[in-house]
């Protein structure tokens, strides 16, 4: 009989640990399928000798079926209780997912205060997506990556402190990881920082697929690296869809919003959005994109013949800002 396993719950990311037996197990990408029941992906790994390492590659496995078939090919691998640990697998997982989350009774006393509305104040919601959105090459990654540097070591780097200092994961769909590791040295420098820029605050993932088909596989990596804030550079490309179909947009934002945590999301607009007297109000494509945001800015900016400086300014055109008329301008030097 094998021991308790630690168990790791993130959304449709369940994480089991055997530390007796040296074995973890994965399950993820859970579905409810007509005549199979519950299936996910398995990834099964050990740390034991002799040859430690991944043993059952993320194959999808059926939860409702026999054990049996799985254990025999992992017992060939290595010699404990494999049915014994798919079963206990098998079962938290049905029932916590079947279970779901719990119901919350929002009357009485509140037990806990929920914090402030910001991450970075004005700028970036607490939860839920923000958006800024600009004309190509008017610095809006610039700025976004500006607002990952903040938030990760807690420097003021757009005028405002944040209210949080968390790692911050940056999901790229447009650049390299060259061109992203240059913005991020040369911010650091523009601080007056002479040592390198530090590990573990900021994670950079260079992007192919939509957010929604990432987006399982993001949960985990999330978790692992204990980050407080994505940044998805840009929504154009993330979407995977026309920017004017609105299936694809409301998919893309209740990806965003099931990754469980502050978001910021740099997106395009359209020529006629260009024209705009006092900048654009709305980025590119149909209005799902400015209704899902939680907050959102428009980017416009100029730049001097022959100078390497942008001055970019920042319009509030969702969010309580739009009352106040807030406005924020900001100098990039590339």
């Amino acid at each position: 009989m094998p021991t308790k396993p630690r168990v790791t719950f993130a959304d449709d990311f369940y994480r089991f640990q055997w530390e007796e037996e040296q074995v973890e197990m994965v399950i993820e990408r859970l579905s409810e399928r007509r005549g199979s029941g519950l299936v996910g992906e398995l990834t099964v790994s050990t740390s034991a000798p002799p040859q430690p390492g991944v043993l059952y590659p993320g194959k999808n496995w059926n939860l409702n079926t026999s054990n049996a078939p799985v254990a025999k090919e992992l017992g060939e691998r290595l010699p404990v209780d494999w049915k014994g640990m798919l079963d206990q697998a098998s079962a938290i997982a049905k029932e916590r997912y079947r279970e779901g989350e719990p119901l919350i009774d929002l009357g009485g006393p509140r037990e806990q205060q929920h914090g402030p509305r910001f991450i970075l104040p004005g700028l970036i919601e607490r939860s839920g997506p923000t958006t800024w959105f600009a004309d190509g090459g008017s610095g809006k990654s610039m700025l976004g990556l500006a607002a990952a540097v903040s938030i990760a070591t807690g420097i003021p780097v757009l005028g405002v402190e944040p209210l949080r200092t968390c790692p911050v994961v940056y999901l790229d769909w447009e650049t390299d990881r060259q061109t992203f590791e240059e913005r991020v040295d040369a911010i650091w420098r523009g601080l007056g920082e002479t040592v390198p820029f530090p590990p573990g605050l900021i994670y950079y993932r260079e992007q192919v697929a939509s957010l929604a088909e990432s987006a399982p596989t993001l949960r985990r990596k999330l978790a692992e690296t204990g980050a407080g804030l994505t940044v998805c550079d840009s929504v154009g490309m993330a979407r995977g869809s026309d920017p004017n179909e609105g299936e694809g947009t409301i998919r893309y934002f209740n990806a965003a919003r099931s990754l469980r945590m502050p978001s910021l999301h740099i997106d395009h607009v359209s020529k006629e959005e260009m024209r705009k007297k006092g900048g654009p109000t709305q980025q590119v494509g149909n209005r799902y994109s400015h209704n899902a945001s939680r907050l959102s800015w428009g980017i416009t900016s100029q730049q001097d013949e022959g100078s390497d400086e942008i001055v970019a300014a920042m319009r509030c055109v969702k969010g309580s800002n739009v009352g106040k008329q807030r406005n924020r301008g900001y100098r990039i030097t590339f």
